[in-house]
């Protein structure tokens, strides 16, 4: 597997007491693995709770929630992917920059596995090729985005990504789109 890479807090975020990493692979089969490992004080953090069971949901965002972006090279459109440590889940198509075509339809979901203890919580999340698309599908190098954002017991949001662009957060800017994956 590919080593992970350190999530960076938006320049705009409250000071952080924890880190964020994210280790990135593409399956051979044509799937994406992906794991975000959340360590520090973590008591200090709004964690929603497993859900008994979980499902499609829109507004992940708004809480602790973890995020992949995906595109092909040279193209604008790509997916958004955003999982919850509750186990719920969000996948969006766009066209180009925030131009939102659907959400796809999802016949078997990601899979999400949460392990959490005081000081760290890992994420681990399986994309199948179907949920990347078509064009994820046949391509040979994706580009990736990959953020979080993470809400404190207080109240107050942070935004990670690998690369933030200037000014307010915004995952979908190109510039977000940091990472090179090839089979």
């Amino acid at each position: 597997p590919m080593p992970s890479v350190a999530l960076l807090p938006h320049p705009f975020s409250p000071a952080q007491e924890f880190s964020l990493r994210v280790t990135c692979t593409r399956q051979t089969r044509g799937g994406l693995e992906l794991s975000y490992l959340l360590t520090g004080k973590l008591a200090k953090l709004a964690i929603p709770p497993r859900q008994p069971e979980p499902k499609r949901r829109d507004e992940l965002w708004r809480l602790t929630c973890f995020e992949a972006f995906v595109r092909v090279p040279g193209t604008t459109a790509y997916r958004e992917f955003n999982f919850s440590p509750s186990g719920d889940w969000a996948i969006y198509q766009f066209r180009a920059y925030r131009q939102s075509v659907s959400s796809p339809t999802v016949v078997i979901p990601p899979r999400i596995h949460l392990s959490q203890d005081t000081g760290f919580l890992q994420l681990d999340v399986e994309l199948t090729p179907e949920l990347l698309g078509e064009a994820a599908m046949s391509a040979t190098d994706w580009q990736v985005g990959l953020c979080a954002v993470v809400e404190a017991q207080s109240g107050e949001i942070s935004y990670w990504a690998l690369n933030h662009p200037p000014g307010a957060p915004d995952f979908h800017h190109d510039d977000g789109f940091a990472l090179r994956l090839a089979p």
